[in-house]
């Protein structure tokens, strides 16, 4: 905002929902309101941030919360965190050369690194040709 604060909040409406965790991943008994949606979370509930102490928030389509501190279940179907990590990569980069521009972000927008390809390659390269076996060969 114009006084320099940053914040989060996720938006739309959170339903409270009854079934046990994860029991959404699977196809469940609507006709019988054991997980039916009740209610929605109040605005007051919803996760939030307001300027952190490292100086910036992610929001990657990952998970933002912590179920140990907090309360409401929101899901389990996130993606895997390797944007946000890239992401975070690249703002402390640009953080330890100084103030973040334009075209940084910019950059950021844009790319197409892929932290899970990286570890992916890492991994297979630790193999020869020689420690492979084709077939039981």
């Amino acid at each position: 905002d114009t006084d320099g604060n940053i914040g989060y909040v996720l938006t739309g409406r959170t339903p409270v929902r009854k079934g046990e965790r994860g029991s959404e991943l699977f196809p469940l008994k609507g006709w019988t309101g054991s997980d039916s949606w009740d209610e929605f979370l109040p605005h007051k509930d919803l996760p939030k941030a307001l300027n952190p102490k490292k100086g910036y928030i992610i929001s990657a389509n990952h998970t933002t919360v912590d179920y140990g501190e907090y309360k409401h279940y929101l899901g389990s179907v996130f993606k895997a965190g390797y944007r946000a990590i890239a992401i975070e990569r690249s703002l402390k980069e640009s953080m330890a050369k100084g103030k973040i521009c334009v075209k940084a972000m910019q950059r950021l927008q844009l790319s197409t690194f892929s932290v899970a390809a990286r570890e992916f390659v890492e991994i297979v390269r630790t193999f020869s040709s020689e420690s492979l076996s084709i077939c039981g060969e």
